[in-house]
C-alpha cells in the first residue's frame, strides 16, 4: 500500500515534463510509475544538474551581496598605498555620523590677495567662493561676516574706507557703513 507521502512525489514528479514523459507509457501500475519517476528524478545526471543550479543560484547570490556593500572611506586598491599622512597641526574630530551621511572634509581656506589694480569684484568673487567652501565643508552657515571669518580663519583684505563686508544671499558684498 502506498501512503500519502507517495502521492506528493508523485504531485511533485508530475511537475518535471522530462521524468513525466519518460515514466508515461510503461504500462505498468501506478505505483510502478511513481517509482520510475523516483528513480529518474535521483539519477546522478539529475543531481548532477540541479547541483549545478544551486551552485549557479548561490553563486548570483554571493555576487549581489558583494556588489552591495558600502566600502569604507579610502578603502581599495590604492587607499593604503597613495595615502597620505594626516596633518598633525588640525586636531582629530571624532563625530558620529549616520551609515548614509556624507564625509565632512575639513576645511583649509585659501589666501586671497588684494589686486595689484584693485579690482573689489575679484576679491568678493573669491570671498564668496570661501563662503562657500566653508558651508560645505563645516554644513553650517555663519549668522553674518565676522563670525566667517572668526570660524575659517580667512585673511581678508582691509574694506574700502566707508563700507564693510556682510553675506547676502550666498555671496559676500560690500555695503556703506
Amino acid at each position: 500500500m502506498i501512503g500519502r507521502g507517495w502521492t506528493a512525489l508523485g504531485c511533485a514528479l508530475r511537475a518535471c515534463p522530462a521524468i513525466a514523459a519518460a515514466a508515461a507509457g510503461s504500462g505498468r501500475g501506478k505505483e510502478a510509475d511513481l517509482a520510475e519517476r523516483y528513480r529518474l528524478l535521483t539519477s546522478a545526471a539529475t543531481v548532477r544538474i540541479l547541483n549545478r543550479s544551486v551552485v549557479y543560484i548561490l553563486l548570483a547570490l554571493g555576487a549581489l551581496v558583494a556588489g552591495c556593500k558600502k566600502s569604507a572611506p579610502g578603502a581599495g586598491a590604492s587607499g593604503a598605498s597613495n595615502a597620505a599622512p594626516p596633518d598633525q597641526s588640525v586636531p582629530a574630530v571624532a563625530a558620529v555620523r549616520s551609515p548614509g551621511a556624507p564625509v565632512a572634509t575639513p576645511y583649509t581656506p585659501a589666501p586671497i590677495a588684494a589686486s595689484e589694480d584693485g579690482d573689489m569684484n575679484a576679491i568678493l568673487h573669491q570671498l564668496s567662493l570661501e563662503l562657500r567652501k566653508y558651508v560645505v565643508s563645516t554644513r553650517s552657515v555663519p549668522r553674518n561676516f565676522e563670525e566667517f571669518v572668526a570660524k575659517s580663519h580667512v585673511q581678508t583684505p582691509p574694506a574700502p574706507p566707508g563700507k564693510k563686508y556682510i553675506i547676502q544671499g550666498q555671496a559676500i558684498v560690500l555695503v556703506a557703513r
